[in-house]
C-alpha cells in the first residue's frame, strides 16, 4: 500500500460549474496517480484538447467540461468555428409567455427543445441550422455561457450582450456580458447577440 500526499494550492472564482469541473479532474488525475502503471484515458473517452484550444475534429474550441445533470454524464462544451453558428442580433421572443422546461441553468439544449416546442421562432431555426457537418447545435444556458466567458472571451463581442436560453420569468431570460462577465435577465423583446455552441458526451 502507497500513502499518496499532494498539496495543492488553488485560486479561483468559485463558480458552481468551474469548481465541479476542477474536482472532477483533480479526483480523476489522483486515482490514476495510485495505479502502479502509466495512467491511461478509457477507450471510449476522446483526447480533450486544452481548455480554451481549437479542436479539429469538433471544427471548434473546446470551453471545458459541463457536469451532467440528474445522471446524465457530462460532456465536452464546444464553441464552433463556422461563422453559421453566429446568428448576430435578435429577439429571444416569447415575450410575456413562461416557457415549460426552459429554465435550467444548465442543459442549453434542452432549454433550446422546449423553446421549439413551444413555437418559438429562434430556437426552431437554430435545431434546422446543418452546417461544418453537424447539426446538433444550441443556445447556451447561463451557466455554459458562463464557462465560455471563463475559457474564451476573446471568442466574443465584448461590446454586446448575449443571449442564453435560460428564461428567468414570461417577460425576461438570461443574458452575458464578455467584458466584465456580468449576468442579468433582459426584455425578451429586445434583439441581443446569438452565438450557437455543440456538445459531446463524455
Amino acid at each position: 500500500m502507497r500513502l499518496h500526499i499532494q498539496n495543492i494550492h488553488l485560486t479561483f472564482n468559485p463558480q458552481p460549474v468551474m469548481a465541479a469541473a476542477i474536482l472532477k479532474a483533480f479526483a480523476e488525475q489522483d486515482r490514476s496517480a495510485d495505479t502502479d502503471g502509466p495512467a491511461v484515458a478509457p477507450a471510449s473517452a476522446p483526447a480533450l484538447p486544452r481548455v480554451g484550444a481549437f479542436w479539429p475534429e469538433q471544427k471548434g474550441r473546446f470551453l471545458g467540461v459541463m457536469p451532467g445533470q440528474d445522471g446524465r454524464p457530462d460532456y465536452a462544451l464546444i464553441l464552433p468555428s463556422t461563422v453559421a453558428a453566429n446568428l448576430g442580433k435578435r429577439p429571444w421572443g416569447e415575450r410575456g409567455k413562461t416557457i415549460d422546461g426552459a429554465n435550467c441553468g444548465f442543459d442549453g439544449l434542452h432549454n433550446t427543445h422546449a423553446m421549439a416546442a413551444a413555437g418559438n421562432v429562434l430556437a426552431k431555426e437554430i435545431l434546422a441550422l446543418d452546417a461544418d457537418g453537424f447539426n446538433d447545435y444550441f443556445l447556451m444556458s447561463r451557466n455554459e455561457l458562463r464557462l465560455a466567458y471563463i475559457a474564451a472571451a476573446d471568442a466574443f463581442d465584448k461590446d454586446e450582450y448575449h443571449w442564453s436560453s435560460t428564461q428567468s420569468s414570461s417577460v425576461y431570460a438570461w443574458i452575458q456580458h464578455f467584458h466584465y462577465g456580468d449576468q442579468n435577465d433582459y426584455d425578451k423583446s429586445n434583439e441581443l447577440q446569438v452565438r450557437l455552441a455543440r456538445r459531446l458526451f463524455l
